[in-house]
């Protein structure tokens, strides 16, 4: 089994394009299309279409039989980006 990255990199070598050719012709950010290729992120609904229609496959051809994904872990209460906001009460 592979995962759904290992898939889209397979067909996407297969066609012989690069990833940015892939992520211009999909009309996606090059970093988005980099995602999914390293099992970051999964592609929405629609970005799933046009990618089986530019691989030449169906979406079920994409999904059928992927290894699963381990669950990604939860945010840590407190942690988001940058420095922690300062709350005034008066």
């Amino acid at each position: 089994m592979d995962t759904l990255g290992q898939r889209l990199r397979a067909l996407r070598r297969g066609l012989g394009r690069t990833q940015y050719e892939a992520a211009v012709e999909l009309a996606v950010p090059p970093s988005t299309y980099r995602k999914w290729e390293y099992g970051v992120r999964l592609p929405s609904v629609p970005s799933a279409l046009r990618l089986a229609a530019w691989l030449g496959c169906s979406v079920e051809q994409l999904y059928r039989d992927l290894a699963p994904t381990p669950p990604q872990p939860a945010p840590m209460p407190g942690r988001g980006r940058g420095r922690p906001r300062k709350v005034v009460v008066s």
